[in-house]
This record gives C-alpha cells, sequence and structure tokens, in this order.
C-alpha cells in the first residue's frame, strides 16, 4: 500500500483549478452588474438634484427626503460596511444624512440653506468607489431604504441617523 505524503492530501483538498473562460465570463458578469446598477443609481441622482432645484422654501419634501436618504444614504452606510469610516467622503455623506434628519426634526419641510450641501453630497454620492463591492452596496441601499421608509411614514427620531 503506498503512503500519502502531506504534499498529497493538500493537493486531494484543494479546489480543481476554474478554467480561464469561466473566470473570465464571471469577472465580465461583475462588471455588467456594476455598470447596470451604477447607471441606475446615476439617474436617481440627477432626478434627486431636479427635485432639490425646484422645491420652495418651507414647502412639504418628505418625498424628496425619502430620494434623499435612499441616495445619499446607499454609499454612506456601504462605507461604513467597509470599514472605511475616517474616508472624507463616507463622513461628508454621514453629515448630509444629519441634515436630512434635522429637515425632519423641524416638519418634513425643504429648508433650501441646505441645498447647496446636499447637492455636494449628491455629488459625492455617484462618484465611483471602487473598494466598495457590489454585495456591500446591495445591503447598504436596502438599509437606506429603511430609512426612506422612516421618512414616508413621519417617524425619524434623534436616533435615525447612528454616529
Amino acid at each position: 500500500m503506498k503512503k500519502t505524503t502531506p504534499w498529497g492530501r493538500k493537493l486531494a483538498r484543494m479546489p480543481a483549478p476554474e478554467h480561464p473562460f469561466i473566470t473570465l465570463a464571471r469577472k465580465q458578469h461583475a462588471q455588467a452588474v456594476r455598470r447596470s446598477s451604477d447607471a441606475e443609481f446615476q439617474s436617481q441622482i440627477v432626478t434627486v438634484k431636479i427635485k432639490m432645484l425646484m422645491a420652495d422654501d418651507g414647502e412639504d419634501a418628505t418625498e424628496l427626503l425619502s430620494l434623499l436618504a435612499v441616495v445619499i444614504g446607499a454609499p454612506a452606510q456601504a462605507g461604513a460596511a467597509a470599514g472605511m469610516y475616517t474616508q472624507p467622503w463616507v463622513r461628508q455623506l454621514h453629515g448630509a444624512l444629519r441634515s436630512i434628519q434635522d429637515m425632519c426634526m423641524h416638519g418634513y419641510r425643504w429648508q433650501s440653506r441646505y441645498a447647496l450641501p446636499l447637492t455636494r453630497a449628491c455629488e459625492i454620492a455617484g462618484q465611483d468607489q471602487p473598494e466598495v463591492s457590489v454585495d456591500v452596496f446591495i445591503k447598504a441601499w436596502l438599509d437606506a431604504s429603511l430609512m426612506s421608509e422612516m421618512i414616508r411614514a413621519h417617524t425619524v427620531d434623534k436616533e435615525a441617523v447612528l454616529a
């Protein structure tokens, strides 16, 4: 009977290498998913910017604030989930979420003084962050959608945006 060596046992446990075409197909699929989700997200950002420009000071902004919570909150949460708490872009987006929370705490009314910082936050949110994977971003988008639903239900409180 032939005795196996440690190297032989290690080789037996290793998975078979993937064919190069399969590896290439997986990479292309991931890039296609990223491009399609990015195009949809960029479209949302443009819509929100237009709505901000059209909003009058003091009018009910429940729908606008809920859209902003998703557009700004998803990249902010994705950056936090990826462990990039100290990155300037994550901190700026988090500050913009606090501005949204402030408007919610003051009657869900649009305050035009926040238009410029929120527009800048939308631009930052639209920038590509290659260190954030698609899976992390999708989970963060679901978390941001939860805040959006809180805004629509008028249930935002001081703990809605955590540190």
